[in-house]
Parts: C-alpha cells; sequence; structure tokens
C-alpha cells in the first residue's frame, strides 16, 4: 500500500486541472483504472509509470515523492490558460457548461468512492457462503454505481461457478479412462499429456479467480477438486509407467521419465516466475 499523502497529492493535481479520470488518463498514458487506484492509494507506482505521471502534470518526481514541496509551492500546469479573476456575470452558455462539467467532476467523484467501497466489501465476502453472498446481490441497489457492481459481481460468481465444474468435468474424464483399462501406450501418453497441459493452464489462468472472488463453499470445492485430480494424475502417469515397462526398453523409458520431470519443472517454475511478476506490478 502506498501512502496516502502520494495519493492525496496525485488526486489533488488531477482535480486542479479540472481533469476526469479518463482525460487524466488519456493525457498521461497509463491505464484509466491504474490510475484510479494509484490516487485511492491501493496500487503503488513504479518508477516508469510514477515518471509518466510526473511528466503528464508537468511537475518533477521529487515534488510528488515530497509532501512538503506540494504543500508549500502550489503547482501550475505549464500549459494551462491564464484563469480570469471571476465576474458577477457569465453568459448563460458559459454558466451551463460551468454547471456541466462540475456534474460531470462530482459524478466521477461519486463513482471512485463506490469503486473504493466495493473494494473493501470484496475483501469483507471471503468469509461468506454462497447464499449469503446471493442474498446481498439480490437486495435492492442503493445507486446506480452500486446496481452495476451487483450485475458485476454476480457475473464473477458465475464464473467461478464455471472454473470449478470444468475442473471436476476434467478429473471425471481421467477417473472413467483409469476404471476402463482398454486403451494402449500411445493413447494413454497422448492423454496424460493433454491432460496435464489442461491442469497446468487451470493453475495458471483460472484457479486464481476462485482464490480472489470465491466464497467458503467455492474455495471448499476448488480444493476439494484439485486434490481429487492430483490423485487421479499421479494414477494415470503411474498407469503410464506401468504401460512403458512392458513395451519399450529401459534406455527409451529413462528418457521418457525425464523427460515427464522436466516438463512438470518447467511449468512449476513458468507458475511461480508469474506470481511473482504479478505480485511486483500490482505491488503485492
Amino acid at each position: 500500500m502506498m501512502q496516502g499523502s502520494l495519493a492525496s497529492r496525485l488526486r489533488l493535481l488531477r482535480v486542479q486541472r479540472g481533469l476526469t479520470l479518463q482525460e487524466a488518463s488519456d493525457e498521461i498514458g497509463i491505464d484509466r483504472h491504474t490510475l484510479s487506484s494509484i490516487e485511492r492509494g491501493t496500487q503503488t507506482p513504479h518508477a516508469p509509470t510514477l515518471k509518466k505521471i510526473a511528466e503528464g502534470y508537468g511537475v518533477a518526481i521529487e515534488n510528488l515523492l515530497v509532501q512538503d514541496d506540494l504543500a508549500e509551492k502550489p503547482v501550475e500546469a505549464p500549459t494551462s490558460p491564464k484563469v480570469e479573476a471571476p465576474t458577477s456575470y457569465k453568459p448563460p452558455e458559459e454558466a451551463e457548461k460551468s454547471k456541466e462539467r462540475r456534474e460531470e467532476l462530482l459524478e466521477e467523484e461519486r463513482g471512485a468512492y463506490e469503486e473504493q467501497r466495493h473494494t473493501a466489501v470484496e475483501v469483507e465476502e471471503a468469509g461468506l457462503t454462497d447464499t449469503e453472498l446471493l442474498q446481498k446481490l439480490v437486495s435492492p441497489a442503493t445507486s446506480e454505481a452500486d446496481a452495476a457492481w451487483k450485475k458485476k459481481r454476480f457475473l464473477q460468481y458465475n464464473r467461478v461457478m464455471i472454473v470449478i465444474s470444468a475442473l471436476e468435468e476434467l478429473v471425471d474424464l481421467v477417473e472413467l479412462v483409469l476404471k476402463k483399462n482398454v486403451f494402449g501406450l500411445e493413447e494413454i501418453e497422448s492423454f496424460e499429456g493433454a491432460i496435464t497441459g489442461q491442469y497446468f493452464n487451470h493453475k495458471r489462468y483460472a484457479r486464481g479467480d476462485v482464490l480472489k472472488l470465491g466464497t467458503v463453499e467455492q474455495k471448499a470445492a476448488l480444493e476439494y477438486q484439485e486434490a481429487r485430480m492430483e490423485k487421479a494424475l499421479n494414477a494415470l502417469q503411474a498407469y503410464l509407467e506401468l504401460l512403458e515397462r512392458t513395451q519399450i526398453g529401459e534406455d527409451e523409458l529413462a528418457e521418457r521419465r525425464k523427460a515427464r520431470e522436466e516438463r512438470r519443472r518447467n511449468q512449476e517454475e513458468q507458475l511461480q516466475r508469474e506470481m511473482r511478476e504479478l505480485s511486483t506490478e500490482t505491488g503485492a
């Protein structure tokens, strides 16, 4: 988590320029959601990102990192037009545009608040059951932002269910093949490679959604199905080695085992590397 003072200063710089999050992200050259997370203090900007923000707002990086510098010296955008002293009268068109602009900024601030509140709610959901979560999602929405969040969260819940169901079907297939016990060496070897690859992709791309967004029951279901898969894979690999011992020589058998072990090791190393990179990108 980054310091709140830095987050507040970045937000102040944007508001001083009368920019929405989308306008600021376009001008700076970073993703809108990234900028929003940085302003809310839930993500720490890396050096290249901080450099883009400083250049986009026309300030030195040191001014972003040192609170006193920014507090003592008001920040001025080098390209900002000179602001004239307000008069007692504004043409109707200008007054209307000014009002629309204020309403737009206020609406964005409300949206940022709702986003921050729902982020906190998702953390609290870690201990909810399926029934408790669904009851929250079907309760009346308090605002348009709340309604949009409920819809998004319901889709996330369904996606988690799909991940678990897909894994369950994959385990059922492996157990069925083992139960049949009628396939030859080439068929089992091809099948083992395909199943191992699909399970690797599950761990690489899909299981994170369950761990992050799943309910207590969904996480328990994931743990159960993954335990089934590990057991089924071990049995499948033992069956494959049994067929190999009866049909091929010792030298070729040793090479096959070495290739499988190397494949598993490479997959595990890739998973660990990607998890570290993701942790670094999110500042976790």
